[in-house]
């Protein structure tokens, strides 16, 4: 009985926290002397990787942070947790919805850069010049990932990268400061997807120079759905939306009700 009991209590152990009557620790580190004498970002860090970060680690995963904290409806992920929320669930479960939307393709950009950044600091490391590290790590990357770098450009937000202008990023306390500088002076550059004048001609349907958010403007799955469009060929733009109105006009049909089975099977039909 000995044994089992202390098996059972070794499958709990964990070094992440220590939790006894009147004691609990992060790492081990007394709660008492954690409150009030680091950041929640640092918190956060030592809970994951096990030691505090270093003051421009801190600073980094800080902003990483604010950067992340809410891209709008046409991210789906947000729009996804949106609907949810619409259907009356608590935020947590909208939260959820959102977050188990996220990976490589939806939010995994940054993570992809820093892997790049880190293939190239390595390659200096081992005594590669800078010019010829970017050189080698970009030739790696897109043999194995396609000529788009992650984290450079952005498909929605052009002509002007929110994320480059920001202080931090020019900011030499940044630990990547000389790999962001260097790389973008050699030309690393985001995705090509026409130019953001041919991509507001194209959305601007009415032609007055201006994108209606009410009109012209779609969210979520239709608005990835829309660039196959550009060919001519498909028409996945007004299929996806229309499938989506005629969806939320069935839902709201029912006002609060639960759908029939009828109901049901018209909303398949609508997906």
């Amino acid at each position: 009985m000995g044994n089992d009991a202390d098996e059972i209590r070794n499958w709990w152990s964990t070094s992440i926290i220590d939790m006894s009557p009147g004691k609990i620790s992060f790492r081990g580190n007394e709660i008492e002397n954690l409150i009030g004498n680091i950041s929640f970002p640092q918190m956060i860090w030592m809970m994951v990787r096990g030691g505090l970060p270093t003051n421009e680690e801190a600073s980094l995963f800080e902003a990483a942070l604010v950067a992340g904290v809410d891209h709008g409806p046409q991210a789906p992920s947000i729009a996804a947790a949106r609907m949810a929320a619409t259907c009356g669930v608590g935020i947590n479960n909208a939260m959820a919805t959102g977050i188990n939307m996220l990976g490589d393709i939806h939010g995994g950009a940054g993570e992809q850069c820093a892997e790049l950044f880190y293939e190239i600091s390595s390659r200096i490391d081992n005594g590669v010049t800078f010019e010829k590290a970017i050189q080698e790590a970009l030739r790696e990357w897109e043999s194995g990932n396609g000529k788009i770098i992650s984290g450079f450009g952005h498909r929605f937000h052009k002509p002007i990268d929110y994320l480059v202008n920001s202080h931090y990023y020019k900011n030499e306390m940044n630990p990547y400061f000389d790999l962001i500088k260097i790389t973008k002076n050699h030309g690393i550059e985001g995705p090509k997807y026409g130019g953001y004048d041919t991509g507001v001609a194209y959305a601007d349907f009415n032609g007055d120079g201006e994108v209606d958010l009410k009109t012209e403007m779609t969210f979520a799955h239709a608005y990835y759905a829309s660039s196959f469009d550009k060919g001519g060929k498909t028409n996945y733009l007004n299929t996806v939306t229309q499938a989506f109105v005629d969806g939320r006009k069935l839902i709201t049909s029912a006002n609060g009700k639960n759908l029939t089975d009828a109901q049901r099977a018209k909303l398949m039909d609508y997906a």
